[in-house]
């Protein structure tokens, strides 16, 4: 069972305190202004949490509450998310998005999924309460067929998005994928296998079409982790060229913070 929390003030200054926008605003002074609402949450919202989310400051998700496929539950519209990520989609709760990600419109995730070493896929051999199959049985007076358990999620964990993703508009991700630091899916596409580091791909299915930078580069990134450092301390940084970064990141390394940032932890902050 969810647990389902009705917004307050309260909750939207804690929400708004902690840099979480949910919608876009032409200005910092303009979410700041709006006192009863960030965006799509706001003060009366009644949403319903069926897992423990994470979210790290100044992140966005701009999508309103996300909506499965057939017969999956519905969710609060929130995920964990890390910090400088945004979604201009709603993403589904048990999403995990990591830091500078962003995210196009109408991403989609093949959520909704029927059995395939049954007999059947059809809705007789796993969902007997569905109505015209519960009407045939009662019209034939025949006893209602017990409900066996079947996942319609089923059994793949949701994608997991690491670190400086961009995803274009109107992607569908399957379940059980990974896509890779620093990678890019092209618009349109249908990603049903897991994406590598820094590879761009495209297509239906998605391929890699080519790699961001040289194997030389990527490994070097790769070493830095720099999305796990706290971001004023490397900002000044030339990151309009990789091979300035990297020969730049090597003088400041030693002088870097790890970024442990508050992170919100939703529902059970709400109390």
């Amino acid at each position: 069972m969810g647990l389902t929390v009705k917004i307050t003030k309260q909750h939207i200054d804690m929400l708004k305190k902690h840099r979480l926008f949910c919608a876009w605003v032409p200005s910092f002074n303009a979410y700041l202004d709006n006192q009863n609402s960030i965006g799509w949450l706001s003060v009366g919202s009644q949403v319903t949490f069926y897992n423990s989310i994470e979210i790290e400051p100044y992140a966005a998700i701009y999508g309103s509450p996300y909506i499965g496929g057939k017969g999956t539950m519905p969710t609060s519209g929130l995920c964990s998310i890390g910090f400088n990520s945004y979604s201009h989609s709603a993403l589904p709760e048990k999403m995990v998005v990591g830091r500078y990600c962003s995210i196009g419109e109408g991403l989609k995730v093949l959520d909704s999924q029927h059995p395939v070493t049954q007999l059947s896929s059809s809705h007789f051999t796993w969902k007997p309460q569905s109505v015209f199959v519960d009407a045939y049985f009662k019209d034939n007076g025949l006893p209602s067929l017990e409900k066996p358990f079947f996942d319609v999620n089923g059994v793949k964990p949701f994608p997991v998005i690491k670190n400086d993703v961009w995803i274009g508009q109107n992607v569908t991700l399957s379940t059980g994928i990974t896509i890779g630091n620093g990678a890019i899916v092209a618009a349109n596409s249908v990603v049903t296998k897991s994406v590598p580091d820094y590879a761009i791909v495209g297509g239906n299915p998605a391929k890699v079409i080519k790699y961001r930078f040289s194997d030389y580069q990527r490994e070097e990134l790769l070493k830095t982790e720099w999305w796990k450092y706290d971001l004023k301390g490397f900002a000044h940084l030339d990151t309009k060229s990789v091979f300035h970064f990297l020969r730049q990141w090597k003088e400041i390394k030693d002088d870097l913070e790890v970024f442990n940032p508050n992170t919100l932890i939703l529902p059970d902050i709400f109390g």
